[in-house]
């Protein structure tokens, strides 16, 4: 990317690597496996794949260790566990979708990356979002610059081990001109990122003060009392959302709020109709 310095990629790397590596882990990195994931991202070769920050978290070089004030064993020791749950998306089950360079090309028309194969294999469900996400934005940032629509759906997948890598990608992709919109089944899936009160779903309440436009259809599901404050709900507009019915939104756009019918055309319905399999089953 023009104007991007090594310590900008390196960032950007050690942000993905996170999102894979909490994916895998199951849990939030430690401060240790953090800092070393960034010192192996600043030795890295040019154009890097993911084995090679296996083998620097595995064999740190002198560098690294020196960066982090630690030794070679210790510092091997303190993030052997993240190295090998990485080395899984090398060599493991999931050998094959991360271990080598993308062959895939975007187009200018746009272009779909359905991950729908995957999705019965919860393990990988975060980890595949996470890197789909980088290459896309990634190769957004080398186009035109025109401006650009990237959805994700099932963000919550993202949220859930992924929050700090999706916030620094919303705030890159409004450098780059870059529409980000994340679809989610519930608002009550916005509280995926961590139990409430803790610093995960602080973050996550953070990235939801700084998304730009809210819509909000029909949902029985009850909103928590965080996810309401962070997208500037009144307890009205909450109990009416569970009152809506078929293609009754709301919209919120800053601190305008709008209920909002939403009618489809005939091409638009066939188009959106998720209902098929269910109606030719009946």
């Amino acid at each position: 990317m023009a104007g991007t310095t090594e310590a900008d990629a390196a960032k950007a790397r050690s942000g993905l690597l996170k999102a894979l590596g909490e994916a895998m882990l199951g849990r939030p990195l430690t401060p240790e496996e953090d800092a070393g994931l960034l010192a192996a991202c600043h030795a890295l070769p040019p154009d890097p794949i993911l084995n090679d920050v296996v083998k620097l978290l595995l064999q740190p070089t002198p560098a690294q260790v020196e960066a982090l004030a630690t030794t070679p064993e210790a510092h091997a020791a303190g993030v052997r566990e993240v190295a090998l749950r990485l080395s899984e998306l090398v060599n493991g089950r999931l050998a094959g979708m991360f271990d080598s360079r993308s062959t895939l090309q975007l187009s200018p028309q746009g272009g779909v990356i359905d991950l729908s194969a995957a999705w019965s294999e919860p393990a990988t469900r975060a980890p595949i979002l996470a890197a789909s996400l980088s290459w896309l934005t990634t190769a957004l940032a080398q186009g035109s610059g025109h401006p650009t629509y990237v959805v994700v759906d099932e963000a919550w997948q993202v949220l859930e081990r992924g929050i700090d890598f999706l916030r620094a990608t919303a705030k890159l992709a409004r450098s780059l001109g870059i529409s980000l919109l994340l679809i989610m089944h519930h608002p009550a899936d916005l509280s995926a990122a961590g139990d409430e009160g803790s610093a995960v779903a602080r973050r996550a309440e953070a990235l939801l003060s700084d998304v730009g436009t809210v819509v909000v259809f029909g949902d029985p599901t009850p909103i928590p009392p965080a996810v309401a404050s962070a997208l500037d709900l009144s307890e009205r507009e909450t109990e009416l959302i569970k009152q809506f019915e078929r293609g009754r939104c709301l919209v919120a756009i800053g601190s305008r709020h709008q209920l909002v019918d939403v009618v489809l055309s005939e091409q638009e319905s066939r188009l959106t109709d998720t209902d098929t399999t269910m109606a030719q089953a009946v």
